[in-house]
């Protein structure tokens, strides 16, 4: 009977700690794809970047060959080049922000490792009482099957 309880005690906790492990996967899970959203919108940054400062090398080459012929459309492409410059220095500045927020953890990933943690503690602990309990049934088990040893002898003898 007490052998029992201590069976269906020790199913339970594995069963437990299992539950436990499953959703621990899919919060690290969950932080992986985070992350990949993040290295996806800092690319994106990067090559809008990338693309501005094409537009502006040619711009700026566009202004050099209307420079070397006459005309008026010089102010016009001067005033191009100094919004698309504008522009870059957005992009720079937001790609820069991008950056910084990616290389950073986020609170809710420092949260969740933090909770991680305490639970890994918790179950540590858990298992090293469980393990506790399961010794000292034991124990109780050997008293028990010992004196019943010990009686069936006497019984034996008389």
């Amino acid at each position: 009977m007490v052998w029992q309880s201590i069976l269906f005690d020790y199913s339970q906790l594995k069963l437990r700690m299992r539950h436990e492990q499953l959703a621990r996967e899919e919060e690290q899970n969950n932080h992986v794809l985070m992350l990949r959203e993040l290295q996806m919108l800092v690319s994106t940054e990067r090559s809008a970047k990338e693309d501005l400062e094409q537009q502006l090398d040619d711009a700026k080459e566009q202004i050099l060959l209307m420079k070397k012929s006459p005309g008026n459309k010089t102010e016009e492409y001067e005033r191009q080049i100094g919004q698309l410059q504008i522009e870059l220095q957005g992009v720079q500045k937001r790609l820069k922000e991008a950056e910084k927020v990616s290389s950073q953890p986020s609170p809710l990933l420092v949260q969740l490792q933090s909770e991680m943690s305490k639970m890994k503690k918790e179950h540590a602990e858990a298992v090293i009482r469980e393990q506790k309990r399961a010794n000292d049934a034991e124990e109780r088990l050997r008293i028990i099957t010992s004196l019943e040893e010990c009686r069936v002898a006497d019984l034996g003898m008389n």
